[in-house]
């Protein structure tokens, strides 16, 4: 796959499942970045992979989305996000980013995001932990990576 390959809103929601509005109301609030070129929204794949990472914890770890983008996105997050998206595209280990809540207030605030290879390596260095919520943004991206493939495939199959 092409790293610098991007994806129409069509593409998007035919490889996250996302529903149209959903990515339109996402977009509007800013949680999913403007595409840069302007005109017709185009998403590259750290894009695409930060879609399917929002909708991994809203729906399976019921995180609300404003609360999903304000700890696991904004700030280092996303870099994070995109990190782990163009390790998957490079064969690389899995990035695991982790959200540490905590009953001991650092910085003034009572979480810390963690990105490891190694989730339970975030457990020695916290104090008072009081929950955890990590999630394979490697294998998010891999996820993505093999739909890619898949819809190119039965593109190529339709073309014979």
């Amino acid at each position: 796959m092409d790293p610098t390959e991007t994806f129409t809103a069509g593409q998007v929601e035919d490889l996250t499942d996302i529903n149209p509005e959903t990515l339109r109301v996402w977009r509007r609030r800013g949680f999913i970045p403007p595409n840069p070129g302007g005109g017709w929204a185009r998403y590259s794949f750290g894009s695409v992979v930060l879609i399917g990472t929002l909708l991994d914890l809203t729906a399976t770890h019921r995180l609300d989305i404003s609360e999903a983008w304000d700890k696991f996105v904004r700030g280092a997050g996303d870099f994070y996000i995109r990190e782990a998206a163009a390790a998957a595209l490079n064969g690389q280990p899995d990035i695991w980013v982790v959200l540490v809540f905590s009953d001991v207030r650092e910085g003034g605030r009572s979480w810390k995001l963690i990105k490891t290879d190694d989730p339970a390596t975030v457990y020695r260095d916290m104090k008072a932990i009081r929950s955890v919520l990590a999630i394979n943004v490697g294998d998010v991206a891999r996820g993505i990576i093999a739909r890619i493939e898949r819809l190119e495939g039965s593109d190529d199959d339709d073309a014979e």
